[in-house]
């Protein structure tokens, strides 16, 4: 029924967000209705959505919309194992996952590992909780390394067949011949191959970004190495004020941003390290990137900002808000406190409201975070302590410019 949602009736152009949806539903149903009766009823559908036309010329009418977006995107248990078998590469399932509404279950699996290069064979159940369908399919992945990913799935009817494929690529991989498994895994697999582009989208993406990671933090450090080499002469060129090449610059920017985002990422940052290489940037004339430097240093903030309006009464984490201030303060572009401001408004107003009654509170409490098995701090410590809080709220509502009640 969801393929009459009326939303999908009233557009002005076909490959619309809701008639493609729409068209998804139908593409369910057609799904549904081939397993259930044995009856293809796609290619009726296609020839009358192809009467059908776009405004847009190269999504050219409704049939070539149903097959370029509803076609590739149908659900079926081998769709499910491939993409089981891939992210397995990247993360450990057990012996139970939930993928979507599919119940995958492992029946058998190995990894072998030469180098970079892996090769993944196993065979699992796999069972739709919606229809309750179960079918048990092996499947092989070689990763190559990076996006370089090839494997294929099918069905076994004979669990031999399945076991002489797995002991074929097993021995074509120890002797380091990747053409050979590649070649096994065509002539087993035929068609039923798959790559990273049969990983559902939020999962594809995921691995993309892990691949991306590792291959950024290669060539980042393979750029400050360039810089690194470099920088004499550029700050040699500099003193004399000679025009630096641009290639020189470039180089010199990524890896200085580079290093200073690395540097505020850092779970206890370094001020003085963050101080040394916005003086080298200034040196150099390097560009800072402010709009990546300035989120990475904003988000440091609300984070902080969010433990300690959690734990108000912990100095500790008051001494970080204090310290994460100060260095944003330092940094030559604004970073934005609007949100930190609102996360510790209360807090910090209550305490002025009420004669620094935060300070005087924690004081009492030995200082830090209360723990109510010690012993009540002495009066001397007490003030000091009391003291010691005042000295770092004051320097907090100063930075964020909190004042008054709430």
């Amino acid at each position: 029924m969801l393929m009459y949602t009326s939303c999908g009736w009233f557009f002005d152009e076909l490959s619309g967000l809701e008639t493609v949806q729409v068209l998804h539903y139908a593409g369910r149903a057609i799904h549904l209705a081939r397993k259930a009766l044995g009856e293809d009823l796609a290619a009726p559908f296609c020839e009358r959505l192809r009467n059908a036309k776009s405004n847009i010329p190269e999504h050219a009418n409704g049939e070539e919309i149903y097959k370029k977006w509803v076609g590739p995107a149908v659900v079926t248990a081998d769709k499910v194992t491939g993409h089981y078998a891939v992210s397995g590469l990247f993360e450990a399932y057990g012996d139970q996952t939930r993928i979507y509404c599919y119940d995958v279950t492992r029946q058998e699996y190995s990894v072998e590992t030469e180098g970079r290069v892996r090769l993944a064979v196993g065979s699992a159940r796999v069972r739709s909780l919606i229809t309750t369908d179960e079918n048990t399919l092996g499947f092989a992945v070689l990763h190559l390394g990076d996006h370089n990913i090839t494997g294929g799935v099918r069905e076994f009817q004979d669990e031999n067949r399945f076991h002489e494929l797995r002991d074929q690529l097993k021995a074509a991989f120890t002797q380091a011949d990747t053409a050979g498994v590649i070649r096994i895994l065509d002539e087993h697999f035929h068609k039923s191959t798959f790559s990273i582009r049969s990983l559902f989208r939020d999962e594809q993406r995921r691995i993309i970004n892990l691949i991306l990671q590792d291959a950024l933090s290669s060539a980042t450090s393979s750029i400050r190495t360039m810089y690194e080499n470099q920088a004499p002469l550029l700050r040699f060129l500099n003193s004399l004020s000679v025009p630096v090449p641009g290639a020189f610059l470039s180089v010199a920017a990524i890896a200085l941003n580079g290093q200073l985002q690395q540097a505020l990422e850092r779970p206890d940052i370094d001020a003085a390290a963050v101080q040394g290489l916005l003086r080298e940037a200034e040196l150099t004339h390097v560009k800072l990137d402010a709009t990546t430097l300035e989120f990475t240093m904003r988000k440091r903030l609300e984070e902080q900002a969010a433990t300690f309006e959690q734990k108000p009464d912990d100095l500790c984490e008051l001494k970080r808000l204090h310290g994460l201030l100060d260095i944003a303060a330092g940094l030559p572009f604004h970073v934005g406190l609007a949100t930190a401001q609102e996360l510790c408004f209360t807090r910090l107003a209550h305490a002025t409201a009420n004669g620094n009654a935060l300070a005087q509170a924690a004081a009492a409490n030995g200082g830090g975070n209360p723990n109510p098995n010690t012993a009540q701090a002495s009066p001397q410590n007490s003030d000091a302590s009391q003291q010691e809080w005042s000295r770092e709220l004051s320097a907090v509502r100063e930075k964020l410019r909190i004042h008054g009640t709430p």
